[in-house]
């Protein structure tokens, strides 16, 4: 609830808004006599969740990988995000593929999960580890903004037909991508694996195997 108020005062242009969900309110629970309250965020969204499918979802959309040209938008919304939130002094620490939403139609993505979120100044977090992606955390070697982009990177990876918890590539996928990932799963390399400049090259990575970017409409199979 800390991490989404500071994004939202952060966000004095709206422009990331629709990418994640508002706190409305947090409420004190307390479930037995004599024990902590725990606190329970009430959250709202700006589109009907049924339009919404996590990545985990898409992944068993297409079983075989999604198209790399579709994967390429997802990832673009993703680091846009990413961005906004590392420059805004916040970690996610959780994006995995449950907590990663996508609209097919419009293109839209929101980011859910913020329970493990830190924000700088204060008190470090605990990961609420989901059980089927103990893999990922028991492999992970950084934390805050690195954590994020290399877990979003595992995230496409295994969308294209990769394995997320591995971390690997399917053998189809372009050798450009697979250096690409490669170096976002690189925890060695900070400089440039901040959200910045990975989108910049990535940008002039799709352009030079694709031309010009263009509105590629996503159709789940029936």
């Amino acid at each position: 609830a800390h991490a989404l108020r500071r994004l939202l005062e952060q966000d004095r242009l709206h422009h990331f808004a629709p990418f994640l969900p508002t706190c409305l309110e947090s409420i004190d629970i307390i479930d037995e006599p004599g024990r902590e309250p725990r606190v329970a965020n009430v959250l709202a969204f700006f589109a009907p969740p049924e339009e919404f499918h996590t990545l985990a979802k898409l992944r068993e959309f297409f079983p075989r990988g999604l198209d790399p040209k579709h994967m390429a938008w997802i990832w673009r919304r993703l680091l846009n995000v990413l961005r906004f939130v590392h420059d805004s002094g916040v970690s996610h620490n959780a994006i995995l593929p449950i907590h990663v939403l996508i609209e097919p139609k419009e293109h839209k993505l929101i980011v859910v999960g913020w329970c493990s979120a830190h924000c700088t100044g204060s008190p470090n977090s605990s990961r609420l580890m989901s059980g089927s992606y103990v893999n990922w955390y028991s492999r992970a070697t950084h934390s805050g903004p690195q954590l994020d982009i290399s877990f979003a990177a595992r995230c496409m990876l295994e969308l294209v037909g990769g394995n997320g918890a591995t971390p690997s590539s399917p053998d189809s996928l372009d050798p450009v991508f697979k250096r690409y990932f490669a170096r976002c799963l690189n925890p060695s390399a900070t400089e440039s694996n901040n959200a910045h400049k990975l989108l910049e090259d990535f940008d002039h990575l799709i352009e030079i195997l694709w031309g010009p970017r263009r509105f590629r409409p996503l159709e789940l199979p029936v």
